[in-house]
């Protein structure tokens, strides 16, 4: 895959509002974003080949990034063989990896609580990833639309 990318087929705007640890939402258009972030749905997706996740992806300019909750979820399902794939080494060395920081665990900490506040839940890893995407001031690119209801981060959904 190149590391160019395209303007997924829907997207949604985030809330506007900051993030707890102060880092505001972004365009949720991923064609404006110099730090597109890729969940493990579309990470899988690419792959296998989809041809629709692909071809979005193709035509952005900017390179990826992955948090690393992502490449495990990922590189997991490559050594137990769930979805085809190549070598599990070589076939994530288009992403750019993005580390669970200190802050990154502050806002996932603060995405977790902002879930419970309102009464809601979110698995565990997204939990972690959304926390990666905002300390970052990325968007996420993903196939679950779960993510669009966390505060102040931009959702682009395939």
């Amino acid at each position: 895959m190149s590391s160019s990318a395209s303007s997924p087929r829907r997207t949604r705007r985030a809330r506007r509002r900051s993030s707890p640890s102060g880092a505001s939402a972004r365009s949720a258009s991923p064609k404006r974003s110099t730090m597109n972030c890729l969940d493990s749905s579309v990470v899988i997706d690419v792959l296998d080949g989809e041809e629709t996740v692909v071809d979005a992806l193709e035509e952005h300019d900017d390179p990826f990034y992955a948090p690393t909750i992502v490449r495990s979820e990922v590189l997991e399902g490559l050594l137990a063989g769930w979805f085809d794939g190549a070598d599990a080494g070589q076939s994530l060395s288009w992403l750019r990896s993005l580390g669970f920081t200190r802050e990154a665990a502050l806002e996932a900490a603060h995405v977790r609580m902002e879930f419970r506040r309102d009464g809601e839940t979110i698995p565990d890893a997204d939990t972690f990833i959304a926390g990666v995407v905002r300390a970052n001031g990325a968007t996420l690119i993903t196939q679950d639309a779960h993510f669009e209801r966390v505060e102040g981060i931009n959702v682009a959904v395939l």
